[in-house]
């Protein structure tokens, strides 16, 4: 980690009773962040303060920081969509006007890392977009990487790993979660679950093995508003494998757990698959869960644990034939309250994808179509991938095993698309970041 630290006295001697002294500070840069620093600033007593940083060699480009009053006289503040290899100038200051202050301090970022521009190119992917949000999508191979691109197709931030990335998440504290291995696990196992904030701070670890975390993570996870950490896991029965979902308090402590075997007790060893789930969402009352190899997915009750109803082949709701889905990915409800998917096809009677939404009715097991739009053949993913709804008119679509993100609007027309140098599990687009 690289760190900058100096010890400022910043009052006059005219403003020493009221204002405080900033005691220390120190700018934090891990070279696995990229484009990113955070700032770290004590004061003598707690105190509103701005930080202003620029460019030293572009001083239009200074931004400023509110630091709001904080109890204990430390505030942070994350520098985010810095220039790379750049050194960058700073002070902290007391007030909107300029007032007594401590002296200028610099900062250098570091150069972009080799794997980010070995997974995606920005030179190749120059889109035109009105989209201000940013696309999260990541590298599940080594050396793993968690992107995060802007609507004009530039790395605006990212996250290296030694450990493989298995899947990753963005909060609602706008956090990373990701499922971890650190050996070579199979492709969609970890042995570890971690929260990070954007500066590159552990703010959770979990290890397989210790306390409750007795569970193989796969495939998805999310951090629940009680802040609980809830995954599939993969869970056994003599031979045959299956899958579960497991809730962790912040100590790993099991606050939740279900399995796939209470609904299939007694499988048959000729006809049995693990259902293989790949998404995990959830309501107030139920989780929701995608299983690819059934072409299902399950309603799961959180108070009695058992499954409430199964949307898909041999399921409880009658589905026309535009609406029968194949080892679908990414079931979530979109902004209408509609249950929407990856449908991803299967290579030997249907090689093609779709997005596909539905409207369903718990009361009588009803569903009405909703959208159904067709890749073109050359975006088949027959494994992985993602789809959601942006707004009214457009779509972002995730076609996993070609590695590509695209831009459609409702008549499958593909507006843009960013092409990335490897497979990736998913992309979603995030609103309101930075």
């Amino acid at each position: 980690m690289l760190v900058g630290i100096c010890l400022l006295a910043s009052c006059s001697d005219s403003d020493t009773t009221s204002l405080p002294e900033i005691e220390a500070m120190r700018v934090n840069i891990y070279p696995s962040i990229g484009k990113t620093a955070k700032l770290t600033v004590s004061l003598s007593q707690p105190h509103e303060a701005y930080l202003d940083y620029w460019e030293t060699e572009n001083t239009a480009s200074i931004k400023t920081i509110h630091l709001p009053i904080s109890e204990n006289a430390e505030q942070t503040a994350l520098l985010t969509q810095l220039k790379e290899n750049t050194t960058y100038s700073y002070l902290v200051r007391f007030g909107e006007e300029s007032v007594e202050s401590n002296e200028i301090q610099a900062f250098q970022t570091p150069a972009r890392l080799d794997a980010v521009d070995l997974f995606y190119d920005e030179s190749k992917n120059q889109i035109d977009t009105d989209l201000e949000g940013h696309f999260l999508f990541h590298k599940t191979g080594h050396p793993s990487v968690i992107l995060l691109v802007d609507g004009s197709g530039q790395v605006v931030w990212y996250r290296t790993s030694p450990n493989m990335i298995k899947v990753a998440n963005l909060t609602h504290h706008n956090t990373i979660l990701t499922i971890e291995s650190t050996t070579d696990q199979g492709f969609s196992d970890g042995d570890r679950i971690l929260e990070t904030n954007l500066a590159g701070d552990t703010l959770l670890l979990l290890s397989y093995g210790e306390n409750d975390f007795n569970k193989i993570p796969h495939h998805d996870l999310f951090l629940t508003d009680e802040n609980h950490v809830a995954y599939l896991t993969q869970e056994f029965q003599d031979e045959f494998s299956g899958d579960g979902i497991l809730v962790l308090d912040r100590s790993g402590q099991k606050v939740w757990e279900w399995t796939s075997f209470s609904e299939i007790a007694k499988p048959d060893l000729a006809t049995y698959v693990q259902p293989w789930g790949n998404s995990l969402v959830e309501d107030e009352t139920a989780y929701y869960v995608s299983f690819r190899a059934l072409s299902q997915i399950w309603k799961i009750n959180k108070q009695s644990h058992q499954v409430d109803w199964k949307l898909g082949a041999t399921g409880n709701f009658q589905l026309l034939d535009d609406s029968k889905f194949l080892f679908q990915h990414f079931a979530h409800f979109n902004s209408s309250g509609d249950l929407m998917l990856f449908d991803n096809g299967a290579s030997d009677n249907r090689p093609f994808s779709r997005i596909l939404s539905l409207g369903l009715t718990d009361e009588n097991q009803t569903i009405s179509p909703k959208i159904n739009i067709q890749l073109p053949a050359e975006y088949f993913s027959p494994f992985m991938g993602s789809a959601q709804q942006l707004n009214t008119e457009e779509f972002l679509v995730c076609s996993a095993t070609n590695g590509i993100i695209l831009g459609i609007n409702q008549s499958g027309q593909i507006n843009w698309q960013l092409t990335a140098q490897d497979r990736m599990y998913r992309c979603v687009y995030i609103e309101n970041l930075f």
